[in-house]
């Protein structure tokens, strides 16, 4: 099995099957860690507990069901030009599920969490959209995003997408979804990860930032 490189990432559900590959694509970036917490006190991150995190955290009373994650697949490094729409799930409704995980020179560049039906049920909510850290500022995040709300916007109940941005993170986040339509509703709220005194804890404010889905 193979997919041609002009095809571009692959696209596709992530599960716990996929954990290992997770847990490298969150430890690929320890400059995030450092941000918003988790960095170890030797500069690194644990990859395998950022990944259980982003495999099982959610919102309190929110079933498990309601949580997608989704991911690009890829070879080290992609270019400048991604075409995340061109890879070998196009045409098909939904991501295609595990076709990669097993393909010699794949791995996970790319990582979303998205939560369907929170905070309301007419709104889809980010947790996480993460690109690998040797692909910052190819324009992967934008294209991966794109096809993300794409998804979304198929959601026919769902018109509205949120997320928050950790102070600490501002000056890295807020740019990037500016350009992607989003604009901050004006509340906030504590943000504290780790433990005080402990390597990796951050203690902040987050801002709730949303977007409008074009009327269907």
């Amino acid at each position: 099995m193979s997919i041609p490189e002009d095809h571009g990432p692959l696209y596709a559900v992530v599960t716990s099957d996929d954990r290992e590959h997770l847990a490298r694509l969150l430890a690929s970036f320890p400059d995030y860690a450092r941000r918003v917490g988790g960095l170890r006190a030797d500069g690194t991150v644990d990859g395998d507990c950022a990944a259980r995190d982003v495999l099982e955290t959610l919102p309190p009373g929110v079933d498990a069901s309601a949580k997608n994650l989704r991911g690009l697949w890829g070879s080290a490094p992609v270019g400048p030009s991604v075409h995340p729409d061109r890879e070998a799930f196009a045409g098909r409704p939904t991501p295609s599920t595990h076709p990669a995980a097993g393909l010699s020179g794949m791995g996970l560049i790319a990582v979303a969490d998205v939560i369907r039906g929170w905070p309301t049920d007419s709104t889809a909510f980010i947790g996480i959209l993460f690109v690998h850290g040797e692909q910052q500022g190819r324009g992967l995040g934008a294209a991966f995003y794109r096809r993300v709300e794409k998804e979304i916007s198929r959601w026919a109940e769902i018109d509205r997408i949120e997320l928050r941005i950790v102070e600490t993170n501002a000056d890295a986040a807020e740019p990037f979804w500016r350009r992607m339509g989003f604009e901050p509703t004006g509340e906030t709220s504590p943000f504290e990860r780790g433990e005080p005194g402990e390597a990796g804890h951050v203690s902040s404010t987050s801002a709730r930032w949303a977007k409008d889905l074009p009327r269907r």
